[in-house]
């Protein structure tokens, strides 16, 4: 409106006003303020604070309020002494309340209940039950296998208790016949003609001598444990057998001498029947 009046009637703006200034220079003093108000806004840039955006969307929830609600209670509502209007923080946490309910409502609302657990239909508990019976057939079938597998176990046991004892009494048997040729005659001994218990390591040479200690008592075990102590203790073994001994191999058969001693001592010592 203020540039087609200057445009047409210049002279106008010229005109004084009673307290002396013209129209010209209050549009100056108008476009001098407005420039640096721009100048200001151009300087600090756009402005992203949370608060400030907060704000906005509480004012546009007011609007919308007010919108919906406005003029409900206009009509009866007189303003008294002892009216107290809501504070800023009260109705900024009332909005929120608010909303948080709306947005529970409408979640509560979009899900969908759990049928109930006694009203399956006719072709669900058929198929859980034909699960149920495969499930509990698979369970039979892998207990026959372990079963199976169990006297399987327990059969190769049974049968390596027979070689053991069957080991056993062979090595009483040659031990006994050696006692009698050395009182008969001074024959060389060489390790091969001393009757082990068994050829192995020591541990298995205490599994043959007392195979059966599980199934003895107490004293049988004890008094077969002695024997076995005086049989094979180093210096009751050489001072029997040390003269028919090979040179070159009595070494060898006082140190295998030794080790079997050392582990029925053990046993001795430590009163249990397993080395």
């Amino acid at each position: 409106m203020i540039l087609p009046y200057s445009a047409s009637c210049p002279a106008a703006l010229q005109k004084k006003t009673r307290a002396g200034k013209t129209a010209q220079t209050l549009l100056d003093g108008f476009l001098c303020q407005w420039e640096q108000v721009k100048d200001r806004q151009s300087f600090a840039g756009p402005s992203h604070d949370d608060d400030d955006e907060w704000e906005e969307k509480l004012r546009d929830e007011c609007d919308n309020e007010y919108n919906m609600n406005g003029g409900i209670y206009e009509q009866d509502y007189t303003y008294t002494s002892s009216h107290t209007s809501e504070s800023y923080d009260d109705w900024a946490e009332r909005l929120t309340r608010e909303h948080r309910r709306k947005r529970h409502t409408a979640y509560t609302h979009t899900q969908r209940p759990a049928p109930p657990l006694h009203k399956k239909s006719r072709p669900a508990a058929e198929d859980f039950t034909a699960k149920q019976q495969k499930y509990q057939e698979e369970l039979n079938r892998e207990r026959e296998k372990l079963k199976r597998k169990y006297r399987g176990d327990e059969a190769r046991v049974e049968e390596g208790r027979r070689l053991l004892r069957q080991k056993r009494s062979k090595y009483e048997e040659h031990f006994n016949e050696l006692t009698q040729e050395e009182n008969s005659s001074a024959k060389e001994l060489g390790y091969e003609d001393i009757p082990w218990p068994h050829e192995g390591s020591v541990s298995m040479v205490m599994d043959v001598l007392f195979v059966d200690s599980k199934k003895n008592d107490k004293t049988s075990f004890r008094k077969y444990l002695r024997d076995q102590i005086l049989r094979w203790h180093p210096d009751k073994f050489e001072q029997k057998f040390g003269r028919c001994l090979k040179p070159d191999d009595k070494d060898k058969i006082l140190s295998r001498v030794k080790e079997i001693s050392q582990a029925l001592n053990s046993m001795a010592s430590s009163g249990t029947s397993k080395y």
